[in-house]
């Protein structure tokens, strides 16, 4: 009886009211198969735990049917606890992150080096994880093809989160890609835009997508600090231009303002001696119409080169001297 209440004391009420609800319907089921055989009558009562088990969780059952023991004699029923068709939790799929990881960790310890480099690679073919990537053994040896320290600051992640070595190396080429061209771009258009300018490009180590195959393969040459020189001079001559946009639209309508307004076209007339007493508006238009001759598309961009050109200029040697824009 001592047992029986201290078994009784730690049963929660969900089972203990199963039980009861279950013995219920048993004895209900006996009364009814009463002229049954006996065989017949243990099936019937099998049957009918089965289903009740079915909606009790897994780790629930085994108490479940100490409960339903004390309440009903079922004998051997605890063979129950998991019906067919209802798989507990050591046959149920793992169906979330946590307990795919668990299930792999659990098995990983077990595994030999042999079968860990078997799983891998497994892994690698269906996509799971990335593929490593190829370190030389002097980098290795360096430290330099895994310190992502310097590559984490850039774009803001902090020292404790992950960095997939694979894509850096995929992005770092896609960006290379772009830079590359639009450096010969950018030297080209100021070529064209100030052929006499001394602001030129360092040709003297080459194209630039030779200089990074150089400094990849490791040679003396180019230095950290002459690829970055390099970079920075391609990022003042794009910005310089970009920015010269707004300076060339501006220029332009106050050089015409400044000439070829009317009252800019007067001023001229006046100081030509030209507007007598009477006004002088059929002087003014001869001499708008002759202003207006200089107006050509040769002489639109000329302009505009120079305002550019100015700009341009201006912007470099304001940053190389590291004065305030």
């Amino acid at each position: 009886m001592n047992n029986f209440s201290s078994s009784h004391a730690s049963v929660l009420p969900t089972e203990d009211h199963w039980a009861a609800q279950m013995a219920s319907r048993l004895r209900l089921l006996l009364a009814a198969g009463a002229d049954e055989p006996a065989e017949q009558r243990e099936a019937h009562i099998e049957e009918q735990v089965r289903r009740g088990l079915q909606s009790v969780p897994a780790a629930q059952r085994t108490q479940c049917l100490e409960r339903l023991a004390a309440h009903f004699p079922v004998g051997q029923i605890t063979v129950l606890a998991n019906p067919p068709g209802t798989p507990d939790a050591a046959e149920r799929k793992p169906q979330t992150p946590d307990e795919v990881m668990a299930l792999v960790g659990e098995a990983w310890t077990r595994f030999t080096l042999e079968q860990r480099k078997t799983l891998r690679e497994r892994f690698v073919s269906i996509g799971v994880i990335e593929a490593p990537v190829p370190v030389p053994a002097a980098a290795a040896a360096s430290g330099e093809a895994v310190d992502l320290t310097e590559a984490k600051r850039t774009f803001g992640l902090t020292p404790t989160e992950s960095m997939v070595p694979l894509r850096l190396g995929r992005l770092a080429a896609m960006q290379t890609d772009f830079y590359t061209k639009l450096d010969q771009l950018a030297w080209s258009t100021w070529k064209q835009v100030s052929p006499q300018s001394p602001l030129k490009k360092d040709s003297t180590q080459g194209d630039f997508r030779s200089q990074l195959r150089r400094y990849l393969k490791g040679d003396a040459e180019p230095t950290d600090m002459q690829i970055a020189q390099q970079i920075e001079r391609t990022r003042q001559l794009v910005s310089s231009l970009v920015g010269s946009l707004a300076v060339t639209s501006r220029g332009f309508a106050k050089r015409y303002q400044t000439r070829y307004a009317p009252e800019a076209v007067r001023d001229i007339v006046k100081m030509e001696g030209g507007i007598g007493p009477f006004g002088g508006d059929a002087k003014c238009w001869k001499k708008y119409n002759e202003l207006a001759a200089e107006i050509n598309e040769l002489s639109i961009q000329t302009d505009m080169m120079e305002t550019i050109s100015r700009f341009v200029e201006d912007m470099v040697k304001t940053r190389k001297t590291g004065a305030p824009n």
